[in-house]
């Protein structure tokens, strides 16, 4: 079997799917390390901007209208129960990580890629010419490796973190859609976080929310829960509609960029930078990253540029579509701690009509879909 690739992906959500197919439809040897088995469920808002739809097409994802809704109103709340609305300019899919990770892992196989399902990476060691990854099974180098694993890096691939401190708790539901408004993505806010839900296939809704770690500790999550249906009105029908199914829940986040390049590693993904769920999108801007990342490691392997330059050349255009998108982030996580700013915040929103343009600013471009090269590496 061989032990040496082009690029090794540690980690096989969205964009180290993305990436991995892209570099393999390109003629590169790729593998994916994944430490779960597909199909599975992921703590995301599972809203995909259609800016990604065309691109996901060219990749051969099927995402016909008949199955998968289609979101074209954002409703946003205030702890008070008080609501503004707006229309999405470009509109969103509800699509869950259960169909669209799977779905793309088959792609991958067909594209050739080397696919590790249920092994976990436990170590990355950088060396002078090439990379080695350690899982149980054994060791396999390549000459480039992708940090694509999210949120919590193996040993080795931990990078600074340059923004925030704040921890907080990622839990998801799937409910029955009837509890939801359709064609809707809501958001509503309470003490220290914020709630999400939209329709997603299969007559089900994604119910998402994300709240500090701090306040989890302090109590049980039944309890956690109870607590945050007192908090705003518009959330009780929404978390009584979700039954006695088991939470699917990610802790420790930290918001906020990480190190995007460092030698022989690459970052995509949430292994790139978690955006503050308000400013939403992060599917989107995994995949777009994904695009970024094939193009800069395309080129290094057909000898256009070194792999420095290939590095600063993803730096660049990553910071050139999501910085500012961080930014705002950074700056408007911190008001959901204090109930009474973000009330203010959002009734001043509603009556200055500045949804439309928080929205374009949290929304991009349409990604351009993918054309493999034709060139032999």
């Amino acid at each position: 079997m061989n032990t040496f690739f082009d690029v090794i992906i540690v980690g096989g959500g969205l964009g180290g799917l993305a990436t991995g197919i892209q570099l393999a439809m390109n003629g590169l040897q790729v593998a994916v390390f994944e430490k779960k088995k597909y199909p599975f469920h992921k703590v995301c808002g599972e809203y995909l901007s259609l800016e990604a739809y065309d691109f996901l097409c060219s990749l051969g994802v099927t995402l016909s209208a008949g199955r998968f809704p289609r979101i074209q109103r954002l409703r946003l709340t205030a702890p008070s129960g008080f609501a503004i609305e707006s229309p999405l300019p470009l509109g969103a899919i509800g699509v869950s990580r259960y169909y669209l990770d799977a779905e793309l892992a088959q792609i991958a196989r067909r594209a050739g890629v080397y696919l590790m399902e249920g092994k976990r990476v436990l170590q990355i060691e950088q060396q002078a010419q090439k990379v080695v990854v350690h899982t149980a099974c054994g060791r396999w180098q390549s000459t480039v490796a992708v940090l694509a694993h999210g949120k919590y890096p193996p040993a080795g691939a931990e990078r600074k973190r340059s923004e925030g401190k704040a921890q907080y708790v990622g839990i998801k539901y799937h409910i029955p859609a009837g509890a939801v408004l359709p064609h809707t993505i809501e958001l509503h806010t309470f003490k220290g976080g914020y709630l999400g839900s939209s329709h997603v296939e299969d007559g089900k809704a994604c119910l998402c929310y994300l709240v500090t770690q701090r306040r989890l500790k302090s109590n049980s999550l039944a309890a956690l829960e109870s607590a945050i249906m007192k908090e705003n009105p518009q959330i009780e029908k929404l978390l009584s509609a979700k039954g006695p199914g088991k939470a699917t829940t990610i802790s420790q986040i930290t918001l906020g960029r990480r190190t995007l390049w460092q030698n022989r590693l690459f970052a995509v993904g949430d292994s790139a930078g978690v955006i503050a769920p308000l400013c939403g999108n992060g599917m989107s801007m995994a995949l777009h990253a994904s695009l970024l990342l094939a193009q800069a490691l395309n080129g290094f392997f057909r000898g256009e540029h070194s792999l420095t330059e290939a590095g600063l050349r993803y730096e660049k255009e990553w910071q050139k579509l999501f910085a500012l998108r961080m930014r705002a982030g950074s700056l408007l996580q911190p008001l959901l701690s204090l109930p009474v700013l973000t009330e203010i915040a959002i009734r001043s929103i509603g009556k200055s009509r500045l949804l439309p343009a928080l929205i374009r600013k949290t929304h991009g471009r349409a990604i351009p879909a993918f054309v493999p090269s034709t060139q032999t590496p």
